[in-house]
């Protein structure tokens, strides 16, 4: 019963189902999860709780005269509220008042009205974005504790939810100059990679980053195939088995995924009432030209802002409401202690 009393941030229930996947007992998990999601569907129509809109932005900011922001994103419902996919600042502002780090909140699709998810756009010119190890996914031994350290904690700005099981990710991970022993890098996985020097990226390992690549290569995280390639929806994003076949693809579930834009800003999408397309939509109005889900399932899908005062660092879920109304289930706090999965690592940094 190691896996169920072991320490970490997840609850009884998640460390139950993690420790019977562990032991071959995945199906069950499976069937379970399926009943649940066919016998909880998230209502048609509505609208957000209050508490899940939040302060909402009414303009995009501006600094000397020029927008700062990005132009709103586009809801995909009927009847945007007031503000909808108008992007906030956070973190830290620059100099010159562009922030590294804009998020704002949209319809999860045109049916489930009264859900929202959280999207960000960060810009690693002003950011440090790392891709963190988990003490089971991977799992092994690398340099960056798996956590947020407290040598980090002033600068920290935000941290997001990693990938499947690697077990069912069809993918691999790289840091340190090397793949992990367990889970080496695969072909043609869609794959999350920060470069030494600084910037990101989103692709398909083998054509947009390859093996010639990995001296410039500070971390690889793979996941799948991409849902979004060329600014569009990959044309087999209703292929369930692709995106999770272990719940069936036609549910809406809690998903998240990462993407790149033209210019090499990281955009992250997470949040209930999401099926594959939805969220590949969702990546491709946030700017992404190249999409990639992150994890699913509403324990795993983690987005959490963060400020620091003199008692240290404090996180505010990017979905701030009772999980009843479409919030997120993790602590505000996760990633500040050791955690079991990985995880990306937003940090401002410093004013020129």
């Amino acid at each position: 019963m190691r896996g169920v009393t072991k320490s970490g941030p997840e609850s009884f229930t998640a460390r139950n189902a993690e420790w019977m996947r562990d032991n071959h007992l995945g199906f069950i998990v499976d069937r379970i999860e399926q009943y649940q999601y066919a016998h909880n569907q998230p209502p048609l129509g509505g609208s957000p709780d209050k508490a899940l809109i939040g302060r909402t932005p009414t303009t995009s900011s501006t600094a000397n005269g020029t927008t700062s922001a990005p132009l709103p994103m586009r809801s995909p419902a009927p009847t945007p509220f007031a503000g909808e996919g108008a992007w906030t600042p956070a973190g830290p502002e620059r100099v010159n008042g562009a922030a590294g780090v804009y998020t704002t909140r949209v319809r999860s699709n045109s049916k489930t009205t009264s859900l929202l998810v959280f999207v960000a756009r960060i810009d690693p010119a002003l950011t440090r974005i790392r891709l963190i190890p988990g003490t089971e996914l991977p799992g092994g031994s690398w340099s960056h504790a798996p956590q947020v350290t407290t040598s980090e904690c002033p600068s920290l700005v935000a941290a997001l939810n990693g990938g499947f099981r690697f077990d069912q990710a069809q993918g691999g991970w790289y840091s340190d100059g090397h793949s992990s022993p367990d889970y080496p890098l695969v072909a043609d996985a869609a794959s999350l990679v920060a470069f030494k020097d600084g910037t990101v990226t989103v692709g398909k390992w083998g054509r947009d980053i390859a093996s010639k690549d990995l001296p410039r290569i500070e971390t690889v995280r793979q996941n799948l195939q991409l849902l979004v390639d060329h600014g569009s929806v990959v044309s087999t994003i209703d292929d369930g088995p692709k995106w999770g076949a272990r719940l069936r693809n036609s549910l809406f579930v809690w998903r998240s995924g990462y993407g790149v834009t033209a210019d090499g800003l990281l955009v992250y999408v997470g949040g209930p009432g999401l099926t594959p397309r939805d969220l590949a939509e969702r990546l491709v109005d946030a700017g992404a030209t190249r999409g990639m889900q992150g994890d699913i399932n509403p324990q795993w899908v983690v987005a959490n802002l963060y400020h620091h005062d003199s008692e240290g660092c404090h996180g505010t879920k990017g979905l701030d409401a009772s999980p009843d109304k479409g919030g997120q289930q993790s602590s505000a706090d996760r990633y500040l202690s050791i955690d079991t999965r990985d995880f990306v690592e937003v940090l401002a940094k410093a004013n020129p």
